[in-house]
């Protein structure tokens, strides 16, 4: 990937020449840096201006994209006509526009019992820990120590194994965590 900024005097004579922009930006590691723990990531308060001041904007649309949850990334930026996409692309919402995938939908009995499943087994390993999101569940592990690593890398497989073989659930990876998602061809490009 090539930074924007050695391009800059393209993009910047593109951007100046076109008569609407959408931006898209993540929240985590985009505009707030990755923590510890993910209640950690903070929107700065000047970001927060910027993006507010691009909303106002009738020629700029901007959509902010996360991993989290819709509800909570709409209440951590809480900047009103942006539009929010949660849990992976799963769901959006924003002026005119709401949705959830269906197949997602379908897939929350399953998630859930995943996410009891998974606070079950991994509560003795030290700084593992599940978030149930709905449409998704995160298993992080930025806190765990190394000498845990390879023990909660061997529960989660196991925890998982029979849903994975069954088609019921797909698992992706991020940095330091692993997401359980529904069997749907879904993610943050395709919304």
């Amino acid at each position: 990937m090539k930074s924007l900024w050695t391009h800059w005097s393209v993009f910047q004579g593109r951007l100046a020449s076109t008569p609407s922009l959408l931006i898209f930006l993540d929240y985590d590691g985009t505009l707030t840096p990755i923590m510890d723990h993910p209640s950690q990531a903070r929107l700065p308060a000047a970001t927060k201006r910027v993006l507010a001041h691009l909303a106002r904007l009738s020629s700029v649309s901007v959509v902010l994209v996360s991993g989290r949850r819709l509800r909570d990334v709409k209440t951590r930026v809480g900047i009103p006509g942006l539009c929010y996409v949660g849990n992976h692309g799963l769901e959006l919402q924003g002026p005119k526009l709401r949705y959830v995938h269906r197949g997602a939908q379908a897939a929350r009995p399953i998630l859930r019992r995943i996410a009891c499943d998974l606070k079950g087994v991994l509560e003795p390993i030290p700084g593992a820990w599940v978030e149930e999101k709905g449409l998704s569940v995160s298993v992080h592990w930025r806190r765990v120590p190394q000498s845990a690593s390879l023990r909660f890398q061997r529960t989660v497989t196991q925890a998982l194994t029979r849903w994975l073989k069954q088609g019921a659930i797909r698992v992706t990876h991020g940095k330091r965590v692993i997401d359980v998602r529904p069997p749907v061809d879904w993610d943050k490009g395709r919304i």
